[in-house]
C-alpha cells in the first residue's frame, strides 16, 4: 500500500475539496480516500462507506509525477500514519 496527499488549487470554493489523502493498493486502486473542504468539512469513503458527495476512483491513479504535471494539483507521498491521523480525525 502506499498513500498520497494533494492539494487541489481551484476556485470552486467549498463546493469541491481543496485537500485529497488517498490509501492506494499496488494496482493504484484507491482503498480509501479523505476530502477536506475549505469549509472546514471532510468527506470520507471505502469501498462500504462514504459520508458527503466522496466516492473512490474508478480507474488507477497516475504516477505522482503525472498528478504533479497538472498544475491544479501538488501531490507528494505521506507515511500510513500521516494518513491514518488524518482518517481518524475525521470520523463521525
Amino acid at each position: 500500500m502506499f498513500y498520497l496527499k494533494c492539494l487541489w488549487k481551484h476556485d470552486f470554493g467549498s463546493e469541491q475539496p481543496n485537500l485529497i489523502y488517498c490509501e492506494f493498493d499496488g494496482a493504484r486502486t484507491e482503498l480509501r480516500k479523505i476530502e477536506l473542504y475549505e469549509n472546514g468539512q471532510c468527506g470520507v469513503v471505502t469501498e462500504t462507506f462514504l459520508t458527503g458527495n466522496t466516492h473512490l476512483a474508478d480507474i488507477a491513479i497516475p504516477p505522482l509525477e503525472g498528478i504533479n504535471a497538472d498544475p491544479q494539483f501538488e501531490a507528494r507521498d505521506i507515511t500510513a500514519a500521516e494518513f491514518e491521523a488524518a482518517w481518524q480525525a475525521c470520523q463521525p
